[in-house]
């Protein structure tokens, strides 16, 4: 027997009616009746006397009843203490999959400060299978990622889209591409994958998910890379890299989604609703 077999019985019992308790619980009347006769099973008793007119508790079930109602209150109680911990914290612990969705939450922070009346912001970068299971877990309360999570308890909301751009040296003279050395980057909007039919991978020279060594590498000498705009447009714009236009990666984009758990308690859920109204159009590239 559990606390919502009990729930059920304790809204049964108080509304005299199995139909109108399915109803409001959003399960059918043949489900909630299965289970009340588990519960009644579990426990060798009869509970409940059913009938056209409704249900009746028997002795049995009126000694069930007061307990479940103890019980319930009890449970609530302990729902609204740990409530008030939680309304506690100070932080919101936010875990990304994809550069992008790190450079994001950069730009917000750095004019937001990352810091509003003591509350903080937590970044962490993870795999994708971690941060569903950090989420689900309640190890991290929200998450960006470029693909979406599904999941029933969770709710995900897509704050936009990034592009790729090719990228060298400002002072690269080279006006082929695919002869110069190749620096990918391993981020979990496959990249490799996706620019395979036109970009000649037999040049990598270097594979990792470290932008701070690609941006090295292409400063040092000539070479390009193919990155998310968002992370090097402060490079683009100071001149220090330029853009090499590629038309095959226009049609190349991914959106990118936070996602939080539904049960998410209400002061932070009130911070995450100001993040994603605050999430405009300048934090991610223009397509």
């Amino acid at each position: 027997m559990n606390l919502e077999s009990l729930r059920l019985f304790h809204n049964v019992a108080t509304l005299k009616s199995i139909s109108k308790v399915a109803a409001a619980s959003h399960i059918s009347q043949s489900a909630l009746s299965q289970q009340l006769s588990k519960m009644e099973e579990k426990l060798g008793v009869t509970a409940l006397i059913r009938s056209n007119k409704g249900v009746e508790l028997t002795e049995e079930g009126k000694i069930i009843n007061d307990y479940a109602n103890e019980i319930l209150s009890t449970y609530n109680r302990l729902i609204e203490e740990l409530d008030k911990i939680h309304s506690e914290k100070n932080s919101l612990i936010i875990e990304t999959t994809c550069l992008s969705g790190y450079y994001i939450l950069s730009k917000f922070l750095s004019k937001s400060s990352g810091k509003t009346n003591n509350f903080f912001y937590d970044i962490n970068y993870q795999t994708q299978k971690k941060i569903h299971s950090n989420l689900i877990n309640n190890i991290c309360d929200i998450s960006i990622t470029s693909i979406k999570l599904t999941d029933p308890d969770c709710t995900s909301y897509l704050l936009g889209t990034d592009k790729l751009v090719c990228v060298c040296n400002a002072s690269c003279k080279s006006t082929n591409f695919n002869k110069l050395p190749f620096l990918l980057l391993k981020d979990d909007i496959d990249i490799e994958n996706k620019i395979n039919d036109f970009i000649n991978l037999n040049n990598v020279i270097i594979k990792t998910d470290s932008l701070h060594t690609i941006l090295s590498c292409l400063l040092i000498g000539p070479s390009i890379s193919i990155l998310p705009k968002i992370c090097v447009e402060n490079e683009l714009k100071q001149g220090i890299l330029k853009e090499i236009p590629l038309p095959e990666l226009d049609n190349i984009t991914y959106n990118l989604y936070l996602t939080y758990k539904n049960d998410i308690n209400k002061v932070l859920k009130s911070k995450l609703l100001t993040l994603i109204r605050n999430f405009k159009t300048p934090f991610l590239s223009d397509n």
